[in-house]
């Protein structure tokens, strides 16, 4: 699935537009800083509809490196 940085939420281009731009540069503060943020805005754009779930998993797989079974396996042992 190729999805469009352009087309998600504003909140959500924000945060991966950051952390493109800190990898880019090679800042580990604010790398990790924007990955936080790429992590709480999928997950209040999925949890408020404005991503669907199959959209939230494939930014997740692309910016954070989260795969949705080892979550879940994860999620599971917890």
């Amino acid at each position: 699935m190729d999805i469009e940085i352009k087309t998600l939420p504003m909140h959500l281009q924000v945060s991966i537009n950051g952390f493109l731009k800190a990898k880019e540069d090679k800042d580990d503060i604010l790398e990790a800083m924007y990955w936080g943020e790429i992590y709480g805005s999928i997950n209040s754009a999925e949890v408020d509809r404005e991503i669907s779930s199959e959209v939230a998993w494939e930014l997740r797989r692309k910016y954070l490196g989260m795969e949705k079974e080892q979550w879940l396996t994860l999620v599971t042992v917890i």
